[in-house]
């Protein structure tokens, strides 16, 4: 049934009720059967999901929402020299801005 629901492009997603709807948002852009309806890296970066915008106004806490926990859980991990990769990268998406 799941094998056949893959490769089914009529095949619905039900996704459970979440309280972050930019989250679900994300998610079923993401999810899309279509690979060339999904968004691509630049316009979900852009996502209020992912902005700081959103995450100022987004009154959620890991309890409420475990991917925030795991996300954090994940950058406690983080040793300084993947730090620098990924200040590296972030300087490539954004070469006008410099580190403090």
């Amino acid at each position: 049934m799941k094998l056949s629901a893959i490769s089914d492009p009529n095949t619905k997603i039900n996704f459970p009720d979440i309280e972050n709807k930019h989250l679900m948002e994300v998610m079923q852009l993401c999810l899309q059967f279509d690979p060339r309806k999904r968004p691509g890296i630049q316009e979900l970066l852009e996502h209020p999901y992912l902005t700081a915008q959103s995450c100022i106004s987004n009154s959620s806490t890991p309890n409420k929402e475990p991917h925030l926990k795991h996300m954090i859980d994940q950058l406690a991990q983080l040793t300084p020299n993947s730090l620098g990769k990924i200040s590296f990268m972030m300087q490539q998406l954004h070469p006008d801005s410099k580190p403090e």
